[in-house]
C-alpha cells in the first residue's frame, strides 16, 4: 500500500494561489494548524 502524501505549508500556499486566494500564505498557516490539529484526535 502506497503512503498518503502529507500537505505542506509550501504546497498548500501554491495550491491557494493557483486557485487565485486573496492572502494565501495566511489561509495556508490556518489549514496546517488545524490539519497539525485534527492529528491528535482519532475516531473510533
Amino acid at each position: 500500500m502506497k503512503k498518503k502524501k502529507q500537505p505542506t505549508l509550501a504546497s498548500v500556499t501554491a495550491e491557494y494561489k493557483r486557485r487565485g486566494h486573496k492572502r494565501p500564505k495566511s489561509l495556508a498557516k490556518h489549514y496546517m494548524a488545524g490539519f497539525k490539529a485534527s492529528k491528535k484526535f482519532r475516531v473510533k
